[in-house]
């Protein structure tokens, strides 16, 4: 008697063959299945690159933008410039005051390189006159420091819509 556990709606999974002394041996159950969606679930979620060198403040803002974006951190200007190569984020929340590369240094270098395309940059600084060197280097929008969580929470809404649950 074989017993096969799918989640519902699901009845097409295929079995998992593999090749051993004693023959093929067929595999069955939810390690395909979950495979499957757990590649697709990281495939499907936003990225967001945070670019800051506090790593509380890194904390806060992981905190605040909430589960459902797969995240990535960089603490410096020199990190942050690989990630984002290596992820092509969705947005880019980029600290001004940053170890070995400046944020605007970031910037600027990103849109040298050709920053991926559809890729957001929200810059931001506890300098209330950073704006304008932000926006004018090609940030899409600023923030500044303190915030309020709701500011950034609406911010990236806006920006990526609404997180995967």
């Amino acid at each position: 008697m074989d017993l096969q556990i799918f989640p519902p709606g699901v009845s097409n999974v295929s079995p998992l063959r593999q090749r051993g002394r004693g023959g093929t041996r067929e595999f069955w159950g939810l390690a395909r299945y979950a495979q499957s969606e757990f590649s697709l679930q990281a495939r499907t979620a936003k990225t967001i690159l945070i670019c800051e060198d506090d790593e509380n403040l890194r904390q806060l803002i992981r905190v605040v933008i909430g589960a459902g974006y797969h995240v990535v951190e960089a603490g410096d200007g020199d990190e942050a410039l690989v990630l984002a190569s290596e992820h092509r984020p969705d947005l880019i929340i980029l600290d001004l005051m940053m170890p070995r590369m400046s944020g605007l240094d970031v910037l600027r270098r990103l849109h040298e390189d050709g920053s991926p395309t559809g890729t957001h940059i929200l810059v931001m600084s506890a300098w209330p006159d950073a704006d304008g060197a932000a926006l004018n280097a090609g940030a899409d929008a600023f923030l500044q420091k303190p915030f309020e969580p709701d500011q950034l929470t609406a911010i990236v809404n806006d920006v990526l819509g609404e997180p995967d649950a």
